[in-house]
């Protein structure tokens, strides 16, 4: 399939047209919002690897409103309640130094959950084939397991402690992706592999009273910081229920905009040229996002500089990476999205530069940085 792409020019004085129409906007599926109470920041926030820091000349960069500065939990809390914040802390001073914004995000779980708390855990295959750890067996906690949910409890109190008064600190990227993402389709038992869901005493609503209060405690004590909520389908939601696979994650998306309409946000990891399409189904992931326009962002799904292949699965012309930075943009902004995290390599790259200051542009008519 081949998208026309609107040039970047045209579609800057296009998005400052209807900058002075924001009362209400469209969800990407011919349905209308009413203006978001959401209190999010906009703007491009550079995204580079866990637990490695961003050089300076990045936060100098005068068309990123920040950085993302994701760490995993492990090495911030090397064993319980044992925390090292060197790492987060060097960020925030040089986004302050550079009058910048950081983004956190917590990323996996630490291992002593399980091997020292005795949470409990399964096995699975990993069968993404662009992760490193591609078709190894790996271990995971169960997400409802409530020794592994006092624990974010207890890291949310944390990060409250040092961070909830810090207004370098635009968003934390927590809770749901801790619970709702990744739930694999089958596990492996000393009899082969299992459906997860046979196997486990899954329910969406049993999950979406656990996850609740994790996110009631979130909003008491951050009381100005907005949340980036991961915005996840469960791939065996169908066969275990009947329901739609966005079950879950509508649910909880529907509890939190109503509950705290002003911090509530989401958030996918997956922005491409090619994702999400004009129109999706109703039991999509993006269909939640799209009925919560005001409040999005992303995080793009890859860099371009692989061809760009991985950013343009649907064959978007030309390919070259100016044109699917472009349209991976473009499905963005028609989804509301105010906040973009872009890979370092591509904030790097000279070639893209009138791009991103493009981007830039348009985010700025509309959002307060």
């Amino acid at each position: 399939m081949t998208r026309i792409l609107l040039p970047l020019a045209f579609l800057f004085i296009l998005t400052l047209a209807l900058n002075a129409c924001r009362k209400s906007q469209d969800t990407g599926n011919g349905e209308q919002n009413p203006a978001s109470d959401f209190q999010g920041k906009g703007g491009i926030y550079y995204l580079g690897s866990a637990d490695i820091p961003v050089n300076e000349a990045a936060y100098a960069n005068p068309d990123i409103a920040g950085a993302v500065v994701r760490f995993k939990w492990e090495t911030l809390e090397t064993s319980p309640g044992v925390f090292d914040w060197t790492f987060i802390d060097g960020e925030i001073s040089k986004a302050k130094a550079n009058h910048k914004k950081v983004s956190l995000q917590v990323l996996g779980y630490p291992s002593w959950v399980i091997s020292a708390l005795g949470a409990a855990s399964y096995s699975y295959i990993d069968k993404n084939a662009y992760h490193a750890t591609y078709l190894d067996t790996l271990q995971d906690v169960i997400p409802w397991d409530d020794t592994y949910l006092s624990r974010i409890s207890v890291l949310t109190g944390k990060l409250a402690d040092k961070y909830a008064a810090d207004t370098t600190v635009a968003y934390l990227n927590l809770i749901a992706g801790q619970i709702s993402r990744g739930l694999p389709d089958s596990v492996i038992t000393t009899n082969g592999p299992r459906a997860f869901y046979t196997l486990y005493a899954y329910n969406a609503d049993t999950l979406l009273a656990k996850m609740k209060p994790l996110l009631d405690l979130y909003m008491n004590r951050f009381p100005k910081t907005p949340l980036w909520n991961s915005i996840d389908y469960v791939s065996f939601e169908t066969k275990a229920s009947g329901r739609a696979v966005n079950y879950l994650c509508s649910q909880y998306t529907a509890y939190g905009s109503a509950a705290y309409p002003d911090r509530f946000g989401c958030w996918r990891e997956d922005l491409s040229a090619c994702n999400p399409q004009p129109t999706v189904q109703p039991g999509s992931q993006w269909y939640t996002m799209a009925q919560n326009s005001t409040r999005t962002g992303a995080q793009m799904l890859w860099n371009v500089q692989d061809g760009p292949e991985r950013m343009n699965k649907c064959g978007v012309v030309p390919a070259t990476k100016q044109a699917v930075l472009d349209s991976s943009f473009n499905n963005g902004l028609r989804l509301g999205m105010r906040y973009f995290e872009i890979y370092g390599a591509d904030l790097q790259d000279a070639s893209l530069s009138s791009n991103i200051a493009g981007y830039n542009q348009i985010l700025r008519s509309k959002y307060a940085y």
